[in-house]
């Protein structure tokens, strides 16, 4: 495995948790595909234009943290990476976890999102 590249594609996925980042409708562009697309926790769909539409308006979110993450190439130029994620509420109680999975893309010279899934892990949300 490519360690570099692991921590490369953690932190890029990483600054999607964070609201300053989230709110950046620049850097979403730039870590976004623009064939993006999403199936949420939820089981809704989204697109890159819908995430840019709905992120910067979502308001606090509290922390997220991620946790056992596993890179898996699936082409010289597309990496799945694979992990768990919790949110933890500004009063510090643990909410959603979830099992993600991202698909990045390697094209015009940097990594770019091409389509993330999360699905709930079932009995653990404290929420």
């Amino acid at each position: 495995m490519d360690q570099a590249l692991l921590e490369e594609l953690i932190g890029l996925e990483v600054e999607l948790h964070h609201g300053s980042v989230r709110q950046n409708v620049g850097r979403l562009e730039w870590l976004l595909h623009d064939e993006f697309q999403e199936i949420g926790r939820s089981g809704n769909r989204y697109t890159k234009a819908d995430i840019l539409e709905r992120l910067p308006n979502e308001g606090a979110i509290g922390e997220i943290k991620s946790s056992q993450f596993a890179l898996k190439m699936i082409a010289t130029d597309v990496a799945l990476l694979t992990y768990q994620s919790v949110r933890v509420g500004e009063n510090g109680r643990v909410g959603r976890q979830t099992a993600r999975s991202s698909t990045w893309k390697y094209e015009d010279g940097r990594w770019q999102m091409i389509f993330h899934q999360g699905t709930a892990l079932c009995g653990i949300d404290s929420e």
